[in-house]
């Protein structure tokens, strides 16, 4: 006599092992599931496992080596599982890296610069550019307003060498000033 199939077996060797699954399943260790657990994805029918890292949750059934969901805590960078996103890039909440503004290093979105690559200074606005503008000296790679608000140059200690046009430098007493 013939053994009948486990319910969800469209063809089966014995009354245990699925050699074919109904329509909307799929084969996983013999048996038709209505999900692939985690690691592996469906095709044709059949559960196939990622050829990815075990970081990788979830992958692309057209390209089992291309990663599409990390587990958490690792982030999907490209098409592979990292630890944290690398140099000009931030971690989203969704465990995705998205790219920082051009010529930032460190950043917490998109739009706005915490630390600049070298040799570019971080602006007022949060941006980052090759130098700082008038009225404002690099300190560290980060642009700082010059101690007088008519001052066009200044030195690292903010003190100011050449003053707005109009303006004259004065020193009076050790104390460095522009005036009309």
């Amino acid at each position: 006599t013939c053994d009948p199939c486990l319910s969800l077996c469209e063809t089966c060797s014995n009354g245990t092992t699925c050699d074919t699954c109904k329509e909307g399943f799929a084969i996983y260790n013999n048996l038709c599931v209505d999900k692939c657990p985690d690691h592996f994805v469906i095709i044709n029918r059949k559960c196939v496992e990622c050829e990815t890292t075990l970081k990788c949750q979830k992958c692309n059934p057209n390209d089992l080596k291309e990663c599409i969901k990390c587990y958490e805590p690792f982030y999907l960078f490209g098409k592979t599982c990292i630890d944290n996103c690398p140099d000009g890039y931030h971690n989203l909440p969704n465990f995705t890296c998205e790219k920082c503004i051009d010529r930032c290093k460190t950043c917490t979105n998109a739009a706005t610069c915490n630390k600049c690559y070298e040799p570019f200074v971080l602006l007022h606005d949060l941006t980052c550019a090759e130098k700082c503008p008038s009225g404002q000296v690099a300190i560290n790679f980060v642009c700082v307003d010059c101690r007088d608000q008519n001052c066009d140059v200044c030195t690292t200690d903010r003190e100011c060498t050449q003053c707005l046009p109009g303006w004259l430098l004065k020193v009076d007493a050790g104390k460095i000033t522009c005036v009309k």
